[in-house]
């Protein structure tokens, strides 16, 4: 979670320590004048974003690897429904509510960036375009936390969600010796370290394509983060099947919207995982 130092200064806000001091946060955040978290679901993805996060706190991992298998999924565990709820009050004591189903995600990025919202769930290759020379929301000012998590968590609290960016080369071309020659030349170490520098940001896995001298502090201390971490859970809408992801994308709009709730996003869910059962 991206933060406005200085907003969160200005408002008497702390970093949070738990998914519902987070919650409180936001109502003296508004007091304030200053809309707690810019969120843009337009695309799906951000939402789903914040739930596995909640996921992998909520649901131990062995289950949800079990569930990642079209074979073996149930989604039975209870630590699902009760991510899809702590999400849903997260949405909307802090966020725009209904309305950010009608907002892109670079929107979003944008009213942080203006300092126009406190906070914005965001990936590491973000945290460059958020806080850069020329922004409002100034470099300094610019501080993340991990998502924290509930109370009583029963899943993985140390556990960060998240995946590499990667490339893929299309089989069917006939310029692959090219590609290759172009992939070559933007992971070596040095065209490797100026990715992952400003304004790029963009961290390297090719060894010695990474150097905490050229890169911002926030970068650095969201490798160290992700180091640390006892666990990457995956997005859900990659770990899961396209059928199974597109009910989840489908359904937590549905969720934002009003529309469903979160035992109706599982029952989607469900069927979708069913569906695959039957017709892999």
């Amino acid at each position: 979670m991206g933060y406005n130092k200085s907003i969160f200064k200005k408002a008497g806000v702390a970093v949070p320590g738990s998914l519902e001091q987070l919650v409180a946060s936001c109502a003296d955040l508004r007091k304030a004048g200053i809309p707690p978290i810019a969120l843009g679901n337009k695309e799906g993805w951000p939402a789903l974003h914040f739930v596995g996060q909640l996921v992998v706190y909520n649901v131990p991992r062995a289950t949800l690897e079990r569930d990642f298998d079209p074979a073996k999924a149930r989604f039975d565990d209870p630590g699902y429904v009760l991510s899809l709820q702590q999400f849903k009050q997260l949405a909307d004591h802090c966020t725009d509510g209904v309305a950010v189903n009608g907002s892109s995600y670079a929107a979003a990025l944008q009213k942080f960036s203006n300092a126009d919202a406190a906070m914005y769930y965001q990936e590491i290759i973000e945290f460059d375009q958020s806080a850069v020379a020329g922004t409002r929301l100034r470099p300094a000012d610019f501080g993340f936390f991990r998502l924290p998590p509930p109370a009583g968590a029963q899943g993985d609290v140390n556990a960060i969600e998240g995946a590499p960016e990667g490339y893929m080369l299309n089989a069917s071309s006939k310029k692959i010796p090219l590609a290759i020659d172009f992939m070559k030349f933007l992971t070596a170490p040095d065209h490797a370290r100026r990715l992952s520098a400003p304004p790029y940001g963009q961290p390297s896995a090719t060894i010695g394509g990474a150097s905490a001298s050229d890169m911002t502090p926030a970068v650095v201390a969201g490798l160290q983060e992700i180091a640390a971490a006892s666990y990457l859970m995956p997005w859900l809408d990659t770990a899961n099947s396209p059928r199974v992801a597109a009910a989840w994308l489908s359904s937590l709009q549905a969720l934002l919207g009003g529309s469903m709730d979160a035992h109706a996003v599982m029952g989607a869910v469900k069927k979708a995982s069913a569906a695959d059962a039957k017709h892999p």
